[in-house]
This record gives C-alpha cells, sequence and structure tokens, in this order.
C-alpha cells in the first residue's frame, strides 16, 4: 500500500449507494457499510451528478459496531475531470469542527 497523494477531507452529511461517507480524497474513499463488497465496487455518490462512472477496490475494512464497517476503497485510474470533480465535492462537504 502506497502513500497518499492527496490529503482527505472527513465528510458530512455526503452519501453514496454503499453507506455515509466518512472522508473522501481523489485517490480514494472511506465510507460506512452493511457489508464488505469484494472485488470492483462501483461507487455513486448521492445527489452529484460525476462525469463519468467511479469504480473502487477495498483495500482495508473493519467492523464498526451494530453490523457495520468502515471500508477503505482506493479509486481506480480516472479521468482528469473526474479526479478534479471528487476534490470539489471533498470540499464542499468536508466537516467544520466549531473552534
Amino acid at each position: 500500500m502506497g502513500k497518499r497523494n492527496a490529503p482527505r477531507h472527513v465528510q458530512h452529511t455526503l452519501r453514496s449507494n454503499l453507506g455515509d461517507v466518512l472522508d473522501l480524497s481523489p485517490q480514494g474513499i472511506r465510507i460506512k457499510c452493511r457489508r464488505v463488497p469484494t472485488g470492483r465496487t462501483e461507487i455513486i455518490l448521492r445527489d452529484f451528478t460525476s462525469p463519468g462512472q467511479l469504480y473502487g477496490e477495498v483495500v482495508w475494512s473493519k467492523p464498526s459496531g451494530n453490523f457495520h464497517y468502515e471500508v477503505g476503497f482506493r479509486f481506480e485510474k480516472m479521468p482528469r475531470a473526474m479526479a478534479e470533480r471528487l476534490q470539489t465535492i471533498a470540499m464542499n462537504h468536508r466537516f467544520r469542527r466549531a473552534i
């Protein structure tokens, strides 16, 4: 497993076809799922259109209570327009903490 080239952005109110999105970057995504998917998995971000289909591969998973799992996906290579769109979505929905 290699080092990340892009920062992860903790998400707030972003959902996917697999569950709640916990963090997102142009390289990968962490989702709270009811089951751990296997193989190549399509990931659809709710309420957003994208310039193409988004697929990921599970690189890790861990139990997260109440029959849920936190699952880390690495995205397949994607066109620049898709990476830019993901970055915009991540920045618009990142979690903002009150200080």
